[in-house]
């Protein structure tokens, strides 16, 4: 992924509103570009400080930190997703070969 197009998924990812594929590829671009993750601090930053005061909310000592929590939790959200994924797969696969085991036996009398 180039620069440009992981700055223009900064503030859909603020909003959470990047869809699962170019998330993985936003987060991983995010962990090997310091000016990226840079501009996307600067992002976070504002756009929380914002949220926070047009809410009346105490404003963040911490927004540094509670950025690399959201990284974080949503690295975390997308493991969660790929092995929910791979253990449908995995079970799909068993029951087909099972089924197929099955009619081979039956055929086979």
């Amino acid at each position: 992924m180039e620069c440009h197009t992981a700055e223009g998924m900064i503030v859909p990812f603020i909003h959470h509103s990047l869809p699962d594929d170019e998330l993985e590829a936003f987060l991983t671009h995010i962990d090997r570009c310091p000016s990226c993750k840079e501009e996307l601090e600067i992002n976070y930053i504002v756009q929380r400080a914002l949220t926070q005061l047009s809410e009346d909310e105490e404003i963040s000592p911490d927004f540094q930190n509670e950025m690399e929590k959201e990284l974080r939790r949503e690295k975390r959200r997308l493991g969660t997703n790929k092995m929910e994924k791979m253990t449908r797969i995995a079970g799909a696969a068993a029951a087909v070969t099972l089924l197929v085991v099955l009619l081979l036996l039956l055929f086979l009398r």
